[in-house]
């Protein structure tokens, strides 16, 4: 992570440390960065990652089930099932 610096007047510097002495956040750069996250997402930059993950796995596991279905679909057409296990038949 990068630092930056930040001049904020007192009022909003003793609400960041109120915050922390509450709990509510670990440290002032974790109420800083949350609140720019959420300045952020309103203004279409947010990215939720674990939305996304969810989303591209979400693609890739129908991808991988179509893939299937696909070389099924062919191991089907081109070889026959015997005894032996499966044999080409052209």
């Amino acid at each position: 992570m990068e630092r930056i610096t930040v001049r904020l007047p007192e009022q909003q510097i003793i609400a960041l440390n109120a915050l922390v002495e509450r709990g509510e956040y670990a440290s002032t750069s974790e109420v800083v960065r949350h609140a720019i996250r959420d300045f952020l997402k309103q203004h279409g930059f947010g990215v939720n990652l674990a939305n996304l993950m969810v989303e591209r796995t979400k693609q890739l596991s129908e991808i991988s089930e179509n893939l299937n279905k696909i070389v099924e679909a062919e191991v089907n057409t081109n070889y026959i099932s015997g005894v032996d296990g499966c044999r080409l038949t052209r």
